[in-house]
């Protein structure tokens, strides 16, 4: 994983003390991970974090044990929900079966008192809202 997670901690210290809103892409199990511990690190070291920025952001495919530590941190969640849509195809020949049931977990998200957001993945996917809101409708 580049960068490491010590890296990534420092570089979210340093973006949190510069006054910026933090905003993380990622995509695998590992990144998700690393992405959490980060902020799970930045609230021990910096617990004015929430008063002071914005919730963060994350992709997010989790198993369910990440939802309880996503509960604690009560992160705005932005899956880029018409990924699906466009690349269905690619997820069916990349992604393990197995790993079907831990993609774009919206409800679940949602059920478990997440904010839930929306955003695109332009220019990899067009950037139409009804095509994120369809995305989102049908998950």
């Amino acid at each position: 994983m580049h960068p490491s997670l010590e890296e990534l901690n420092d570089l979210v210290l340093r973006i949190h003390r510069a006054g910026f809103q933090l905003a993380i892409h990622g995509v695998q199990t590992q990144m998700v991970d690393a992405i959490i511990c980060s902020y799970e690190y930045l609230q021990s070291v910096a617990p004015d974090f929430w008063e002071q920025a914005a919730p963060p952001r994350t992709l997010l495919r989790m198993p369910a044990a990440v939802m309880e530590r996503l509960k604690k941190l009560q992160p705005v969640v932005l899956p880029i929900l018409h990924l699906l849509i466009f690349s269905g195809d690619r997820y069916l020949a990349t992604v393990r079966k197995r790993g079907y049931p831990w993609l774009y977990r919206t409800g679940t998200l949602v059920k478990n008192g997440l904010t839930v957001g929306g955003g695109s993945d332009s220019p990899i996917v067009p950037n139409s809202p009804i095509m994120g809101i369809y995305g989102a409708v049908t998950d």
